[in-house]
């Protein structure tokens, strides 16, 4: 069948047994948001679709449903970061919190912890947030994430102290919006700082850089629902680049989806570039993608990227990286187009790949594309992917 990477960024597939040197890095996290209200059916979901974690919204009046949510995802293998409740962390008695993390915190499942989610909007000060954070490091090892908008950069140096590892997020997709609409600057004037998606994750990644903060894209995967901001669901080619885009131009450190209880309550709207429910998109968008990446280069990309092995005369417009699988060896070169514009470029292997590979094969296809020493060159149109299999013939 078609590969699903046709569209924005591109992938390229390399069968490679040569011993190449890369960062050794935990499996790379695809992670949705849920609510602890729905353990009888979302553990199994996430699980279905292909996801290995889940961050859990929590009450802290509802440590019954936190404890039946661990429970269900022990079961499916779904790892769980726990929110710990807006009350623990505006509550200047941090016993409370105390016991809830003593309650939950050697319980299989667990991952991590949620200390808040934009903090500046929901008034809690850098105080109490670093409160939070002083109890939880103080009965706890487990890793502690802290999610902030990507367009509040001064939250993003306020809170910095306050967290382990950094969540980002920036919806941008509308109802109205043409296809890629959002992504760069905005013209429209919506948001008073006129960026576009690309610039928001360009700016936060480095900001968590900056203070040594591994960081996670928390990625648009809801469309609009009754008395809500009128958001819409990205198209499949929109899907791609929002993946695609922290990891090979940003190395994101994960990729998480908000949020699947509202997803699958994404009303239909006719018109727009995706037009269907978010139970559809859910089915023919999402699941797909998550599959394709799974299995051709998931593990690839949680190893890490091999340095200099491969160069793009279009840096600016045309990212390219090189992974490899550390079970299987096969190394898998991703490509992304971060223009609206078409563009091409020459993309050349290191002098230690070039001369192991002959031709390029798109997944999905019977086509081969030659190699002329070790360089392939790619032409890409809006926010574009491929996927080529390397090979020696």
């Amino acid at each position: 069948m078609p590969s699903h990477f046709t569209y924005s960024g591109a992938i390229l597939a390399v069968a490679c047994t040569l011993c190449l040197g890369f960062s050794a890095r935990a499996d790379f996290p695809l992670t949705w948001y849920a609510s602890s209200t729905n353990a009888d059916s979302e553990p199994e979901d996430i699980r279905a679709d292909g996801m290995t974690r889940a961050l859990v919204y929590n009450a802290s009046d509802r440590p019954d449903a936190a404890q039946k949510y661990l429970d269900a995802a022990q079961e499916q293998g779904v790892r769980v970061i726990l929110d710990i409740g807006r009350d623990h962390l505006k509550n200047p008695n941090p016993a409370g919190l105390i016991g809830y993390i003593q309650r939950f915190n050697d319980h299989p499942a667990l991952e991590g912890w949620y200390v808040y989610d934009e903090p500046n909007l929901t008034h809690t000060s850098v105080e109490q947030a670093a409160l939070a954070y002083r109890s939880l490091k103080a009965h706890s090892d487990l890793p502690i994430y802290g999610g902030l908008n990507a367009n509040n950069f001064q939250a993003q140096r306020d809170y910095a102290r306050s967290h382990d590892h950094r969540l980002t997020f920036r919806y941008v997709l509308d109802v109205g919006d043409a296809e890629f609409e959002g992504f760069e600057l905005d013209d429209r004037n919506r948001y008073s700082d006129r960026l576009g998606w690309k610039d928001f994750v360009t700016g936060a990644s480095r900001r968590a850089r900056a203070n040594r903060k591994p960081w996670t894209m928390v990625i648009q995967a809801v469309g609009q629902e009754a008395d809500r901001r009128p958001l819409r669901l990205p198209t499949e080619a929109e899907m791609r680049f929002m993946m695609l885009y922290p990891i090979v131009a940003h190395d994101a450190d994960g990729l998480m989806f908000w949020a699947l209880y509202r997803t699958v309550l994404s009303d239909p709207r006719p018109g727009e570039p995706f037009s269907e429910n978010g139970r559809n998109w859910r089915r023919d968008v999402f699941r797909p993608l998550i599959a394709e990446f799974n299995e051709h280069f998931g593990d690839a990309v949680g190893a890490g990227a091999i340095e200099g092995a491969v160069t793009s005369d279009a840096p600016r417009d045309v990212f390219a990286k090189l992974y490899r699988d550390p079970e299987t060896q096969a190394a898998y070169l991703l490509v992304v187009n971060d223009e609206i514009k078409s563009r091409t470029a020459q993309l050349t292997l290191s002098e230690t790949l070039a001369g192991s590979f002959a031709s390029a094969r798109p997944i999905g296809t019977d086509a081969v594309e030659p190699l002329t020493d070790g360089t392939l060159a790619v032409s890409l149109g809006s926010y574009e992917t491929r996927a080529y299999l390397l090979t020696a013939e």
